[in-house]
């Protein structure tokens, strides 16, 4: 019988979309929620992979990956998903039209998990009206989609930073323990 156990923390990045616009007021406001950032992707424009948000957002839509540098308990997910939710609706333009869609996620040493406020057969409740998803599982010393994993989410630029924040992890993980403590797993709620 498996005992049991805590995980341990994990990545908190989140998937940022906007129009071109400066988008540095929505990051000193995801800092103030989840502390400095350790590494971001390149900025990419998303009408290569999709349009869904246009309608909603207009066109030119423009994607960045944003990782954190303090690692969380997987189980705040659900919380970090509800305070990004709440920081789109401060940053409206309009009432019901987002300038940022925050997206917030997990990157573990084994896969990358998604969380959103859609239900699909793929996805698992985990409370307050948010889900989650595994997008992409890591096997074979590589990230590798699964048959709903978004169409950026498989392009060469978004695995690379995926891989490159877990390569981060790892090694600050490898310091703490050969340090002989425990090593400070930085939580921070929402």
């Amino acid at each position: 019988m498996a005992d049991l156990r805590t995980p341990p923390p994990a990545c908190l990045f989140v998937a940022l979309l906007y129009p071109r616009v400066d988008q540095s007021l929505c990051i000193q406001e995801l800092i103030k929620l989840f502390g400095p950032v350790s590494y971001h992707s390149p900025t990419y424009d998303m009408a290569a992979f999709s349009r869904y948000y246009e309608t909603e957002m207009g066109p030119d839509l423009q994607k960045q990956f944003v990782a954190f540098a303090e690692p969380i308990q997987m189980d705040e997910l659900a919380d970090c998903k509800l305070a990004t939710h709440s920081l789109e609706q401060r940053l409206w333009r309009e009432p019901g039209r987002r300038v940022f869609n925050i997206d917030p996620g997990l990157a573990t040493s084994y896969s990358v998990i998604l969380s959103t406020l859609k239900n699909h057969a793929h996805r698992v409740y985990l409370r307050d009206g948010v889900f989650c998803e595994v997008t992409l599982i890591f096997r074979d010393s590589s990230y590798h989609p699964l048959p709903w994993t978004y169409p950026d989410y498989q392009s060469p630029l978004v695995l690379e930073f995926f891989t490159k924040i877990r390569d981060l992890a790892l090694q600050s993980r490898k310091q703490n323990e050969g340090t002989g403590g425990h090593g400070d797993t930085g939580t921070r709620r929402a």
